[in-house]
C-alpha cells in the first residue's frame, strides 16, 4: 500500500468516525429535546395532584347535609361534589398559586340551621399542588343525632 492509499484509508476512517459521533451527538439531542417537552406538557396540563378529595361523613338520608364554600375560587374551586354510602365527597382542583380558605357546613333539614362549621386553609404551590391545613379527609364521625339533640 503507498502513502496516498494509507493517507486516503486514513481518512476515510476518521470520517465515519466523525459522522458515527456526530450521529450520536445528534441522538442525545434529540432525546434530551423530548424529555424537556414531555416535562413542558406534564408541567402546562398540571400535575395528578392538582385535584384533592374531601370527605365529610353523614347520614343524607336522615337529612343531614354537607355543603362547602370557597373565599377565593381562583386559588382553588370546587370541580364536582357527591354523596355515596353515608359520605358526601367534595373534588377540589387547583387554579392559580396562593392561599384560601374552605368553608363546610353541615345542616339538617329543612331549617338549613348550621350545626357544624369547619374551616380549612388551602394553599396551591407553583406546580398546582393543593395542599389542606386543618380538618380533611374522614375526620368526621358519623354524626347520629336525635332531632331534639340537633335542634339546640
Amino acid at each position: 500500500m503507498d502513502t496516498k492509499q494509507k493517507e486516503s484509508t486514513e481518512d476515510r476512517r476518521k470520517f465515519l468516525e466523525e459522522t458515527a459521533n456526530a450521529a450520536r451527538m445528534k441522538q442525545a439531542v434529540l432525546t434530551v429535546i423530548f424529555i424537556v417537552a414531555i416535562l413542558a406538557v406534564c408541567l402546562h396540563f398540571g400535575y395528578p395532584d392538582d385535584q384533592y378529595q374531601i370527605e365529610k361523613e353523614a347520614d343524607k338520608n336522615e337529612g343531614y347535609l354537607w355543603k362547602c364554600k370557597v373565599e377565593d375560587e381562583s386559588v382553588v374551586k370546587p370541580e364536582r361534589d357527591y354523596y355515596a354510602n353515608g359520605t358526601f365527597v367534595f373534588v377540589f382542583k387547583a387554579g392559580k398559586q396562593g392561599k384560601t380558605k374552605v368553608i363546610f357546613t353541615l345542616t339538617k333539614g329543612e331549617s338549613n340551621k348550621i350545626l357544624k362549621e369547619e374551616t380549612t386553609t388551602v394553599s396551591v404551590d407553583s406546580f398546582h399542588k393543593i395542599l389542606f391545613k386543618g380538618k380533611t379527609q374522614n375526620e368526621n364521625p358519623l354524626i347520629k343525632k336525635t332531632d331534639k339533640e340537633a335542634d339546640e
